[in-house]
């Protein structure tokens, strides 16, 4: 990290703003690090942090700022993970924690907002499942100390 701690202005490698209080610290570091899991993560590379990549869903699940109610972090479709490799973790390599997807679209018309909520509900009106499933591809997690993640359905 080419700043020190006592930066006022970038705080070591934490950047002013940032919803991550843990980012710069051993308690969930991470080379990759999201409230949502929406964002396509394709081709990185990361190594000897204390997590790979870590998906943070359930934290803040309607979202915090200005998408606060807007968004649906413990329910959004997954994007594409692929072509990743996460190795020599004090952690995880892959770290996904508090997700459930549902069919629970943002709204791309609507700044990515989740104009229409029904499909985050765990079943339909008429009683059906609106989960949906995840794909990890073509990634590799190696020599660290976990792959996985909590609270999955």
């Amino acid at each position: 990290c080419p700043w020190s701690l006592t930066s006022m202005t970038k705080f070591g490698c934490t950047v002013p703003g940032t919803d991550n209080s843990q980012a710069d610290t051993s308690v969930n570091q991470a080379g990759i690090w999201s409230l949502t899991p929406r964002n396509d993560v394709i081709g990185n590379r990361m190594a000897n942090s204390f997590n790979g990549m870590f998906y943070d869903c359930g934290d803040i699940p309607l979202g915090t700022g200005a998408a606060q109610g807007h968004v649906n972090t413990f329910n959004t479709p997954m994007g594409r993970l692929d072509g990743n490799t996460f190795h020599g973790h004090g952690r995880f390599g892959t770290y996904i924690l508090n997700y459930m997807p549902k069919k629970c679209y943002p709204n791309i018309t609507a700044n990515g907002w989740i104009t229409d909520s029904s499909g985050c509900k765990a079943f339909t009106t008429n009683g059906e499942d609106n989960g949906v499933g995840v794909m990890v591809s073509h990634s590799v997690d190696y020599q660290s100390a976990f792959v996985g993640q909590y609270d999955a359905g």
